[in-house]
């Protein structure tokens, strides 16, 4: 027997979770690129890994938007949005609440990364590729933040997208692991 959920708008964590996988796909390709442009010193690795970067950080301001709608629009079916918010909350308190969380921090510190990156990609010259492979890996590492990346049954990061039930799902089962 299926269980339907009405008033459910499940298209914003769908579109959420499409970009935060961009956003990790695109840092660990553009990590690469830049790395082969630092090794070999060409201008179109340089170029190509710009252009990835570019999508990463459109990707960053994508999840910011789409994150800023859920939680303006009290969608409580997302457990980001039901944990750090209310239907009370002054439009300043709710700007507030959008970082208030593990995962709004690590999407606050990426796109900060983001905007340092750009700034050294139009400044550092000769060391843009060396500084910009670092760079991209620590978005790769924030990036798998937002994922919620599960490694030998501990949970690392979480992602803002996901659903208050499967939340909870997920909530017992690591108690149930913790049991055993």
């Amino acid at each position: 027997m299926d269980i339907q959920y009405i008033g459910e708008q499940l298209v914003w964590g769908k579109i959420g979770n499409l970009l935060v996988m961009l956003t990790s796909v695109t840092a660990l390709i553009s990590a690469i690129a830049f790395y082969f442009s630092f090794k070999t010193n060409e201008d179109s690795w340089k170029r190509f890994s710009r252009t990835v970067f570019g999508l990463h950080t459109a990707g960053i301001i994508g999840i910011f938007a789409t994150l800023f709608y859920i939680i303006l629009k009290h969608r409580f079916e997302y457990y980001y949005v039901w944990e750090h918010s209310n239907t009370k909350m002054p439009l300043r308190y709710i700007l507030s609440c959008f970082w208030e969380g593990q995962e709004g921090s690590f999407l606050l510190w990426m796109f900060w990364h983001s905007v340092i990156g750009w700034v050294i990609i139009f400044t550092a010259r000769q060391w843009e590729a060396g500084v910009m492979f670092f760079i991209s890996m620590v978005q790769v590492f924030l990036g798998s933040m937002l994922l919620g990346v599960v490694i030998f049954n501990h949970k690392i990061g979480s992602n803002p997208f996901i659903l208050l039930r499967d939340h909870l799902i997920t909530f017992n089962f690591y108690i149930y692991l913790l049991d055993l």
